[in-house]
């Protein structure tokens, strides 16, 4: 969680002044003035506290900057992120070919943090050190990638693809280095590692109940990242991998029930292509 932020600013008092008595009505309506206006800003400025930073305007064609600091390593750009949308013929591997939703909601990674924390807690998700497991975005449990700079790092969505009883979504999180990106995936295979199992109250007819499984993919690029899990329940198998390239990591996941049409095989090629789209980004 990033850490709590300052009191809002407020402006200093406005300073009295005994110079000229002819001149204290003139004042006394000016300081009138100032408290009206404090009036008005105190609650926009309240608003803002408690929120979780982020990075400000970002222009799309430039490299993200986080607390002054531009990008190092190989660094690529929100607009080349979103260029990673899935295509036509990715999603035909996987038979799919409809992004259900209205539109992409683009995030930040603390405000994913938040979010995530938010639906493990209402749904009493135990155990403790299992909660980041169920976010469809890149973010992880501890530092470095919970710091306040890493926090304001942009979340993009790139699309949920299929129907209730099998979809696939994406999102990518654009790191601003290329050292916190390479290092993701071995902070999400200590959290595979130690969770095991877990179970959360989504709200269905049942609790949430599932196994942690440490998921392999063969034949994707070496210069790619790679860590993922499947999560065998009784009512079928989520599966989340995320893969890192440059800044950029790519989380999809795939929802599947008890039956389904998506068999392993064919998910591990669409990731591969995921892969090749990112390695792409060079050229």
């Amino acid at each position: 969680m990033a850490d709590a932020l300052p009191p809002p600013f407020l402006p200093p008092p406005a300073k009295k002044s005994f110079l000229f008595l002819w001149i204290g009505l003139g004042m006394v309506l000016v300081l009138g003035a100032g408290i009206v206006g404090l009036f008005f800003l105190i609650p926009v400025l309240i608003g803002s506290a408690g929120s979780t930073p982020d990075a400000g305007p970002v222009t799309p064609d430039a490299p993200v900057v986080v607390a002054d600091q531009p990008c190092t390593g190989k660094c690529f750009t929100i607009a080349e992120a979103r260029t990673l949308t899935p295509t036509t013929e990715a999603l035909d591997v996987v038979g799919l070919t409809e992004n259900v939703k209205a539109e992409a909601e683009d995030t930040t990674a603390g405000r994913a943090v938040d979010d995530t924390l938010a639906t493990w807690q209402g749904g009493k998700g135990s155990p403790e050190g299992c909660a980041m497991m169920i976010s469809y975005s890149p973010v992880g449990p501890g530092s470095p990638t919970n710091t306040a700079p890493a926090l304001a790092e942009p979340v993009i969505d790139l699309g949920v693809f299929g129907t209730d009883a099998q979809s696939i979504s994406q999102t990518v999180r654009v790191f601003h280095t290329e050292a916190l990106a390479a290092g993701f995936p071995g902070i999400i295979y200590s959290e595979i590692r130690d969770c095991g199992h877990y179970s959360v109250d989504f709200g269905g007819s049942e609790v949430y109940r599932a196994q942690v499984v440490q998921r392999e993919l063969v034949g994707a690029p070496d210069v790619v990242g790679y860590v993922g899990w499947d999560e065998p329940s009784s009512e079928g198998t989520f599966t989340s991998v995320d893969l890192q390239y440059g800044n950029l990591v790519v989380r999809t996941t795939l929802n599947r029930g008890l039956v389904t049409e998506i068999s392993n095989e064919m998910f591990d090629e669409y990731l591969r292509e995921t892969a090749q789209a990112m390695v792409a980004l060079d050229h």
